[in-house]
């Protein structure tokens, strides 16, 4: 699995789709997609990857999931919660899987917005039944830090600087719903933790979230630096082994 923040797929459908391709990636969650209204479309004269996408009125914000071709039989349903929030629930293995695109509010809005969000992605994590596998990739504008002290279970010993307000809330949410970010628990070099860079300005901002489940082990988890359809936000790669399954990488 990956997500990826792509700073408008306008014009760069292909781009994104030909990394895809390269990295051997099965599954994207996009944020920041800035396409008007819901929409499903493939993203290439050779259909390796559909995009299913949900907007708003206007051609700002928006979130979106990239799947490859192999597994688009899969999909039973899409849920476009608004231009922030969605999901796609498809049969993986044996089990149900509930897998979501987030953008969380940035920085610069309002308190009310980000508290609406944080509300509505709990909500809609809940409903999802305890046997299923859940999913959530995102660009969730929070930093968790390195410290785990009180989100032990949460989190591992790899995050990034200090935990913010945001931070908090976002761990809160994972404590309160058996998530863990999955991008805290590999030791890796700094470079392949940082998930947003611009300048001298260093962050880890982007998470994949995964819930305690015996069907399905987050395997690896990194960054990967330096692929020249992104600018400030890189592309953060899982492995994930689910049972009856082939290696998946998100």
């Amino acid at each position: 699995m990956a997500t990826i923040n792509v700073g408008s797929m306008r014009g760069r459908g292909v781009e994104v789709a030909e990394m895809l391709t390269r990295r051997r990636i099965d599954f994207c969650c996009v944020q920041e997609v800035r396409f008007k209204g819901q929409g499903v479309r493939f993203v290439e004269e050779n259909k390796r990857y559909k995009l299913w996408w949900s907007g708003g009125k206007e051609s700002r914000n928006g979130v979106g999931i990239m799947l490859k071709e192999e597994l688009i039989e899969q999909v039973i349903e899409v849920i476009r919660i608004n231009d922030r929030l969605m999901k796609i629930m498809m049969v993986l293995g044996s089990k149900m899987a509930h897998i979501f695109s987030a953008y969380a509010p940035q920085q610069g809005r309002t308190e009310d917005e980000k508290r609406q969000f944080r509300e509505l992605l709990e909500d809609k994590i809940a409903e999802v039944p305890e046997a299923d596998i859940l999913i959530v990739g995102g660009d969730m504008n929070a930093h968790v830090g390195q410290r785990r002290d009180g989100f032990e279970n949460e989190m591992g010993c790899f995050g990034v600087g200090e935990r913010n307000g945001e931070g908090e809330e976002l761990l809160r949410i994972c404590q309160e719903n058996n998530l863990k970010i999955v991008n805290t628990l590999f030791k890796k070099r700094r470079e392949h933790l940082i998930t947003y860079k611009s300048g001298d300005l260093e962050s880890q901002i982007d998470y994949i979230m995964l819930r305690q489940n015996r069907m399905i082990k987050a395997k690896n988890c990194k960054v990967i630096p330096g692929e020249e359809c992104l600018t400030q936000h890189r592309l953060l790669c899982c492995d994930f082994k689910i049972k009856n399954m082939k290696m998946l990488k998100f």
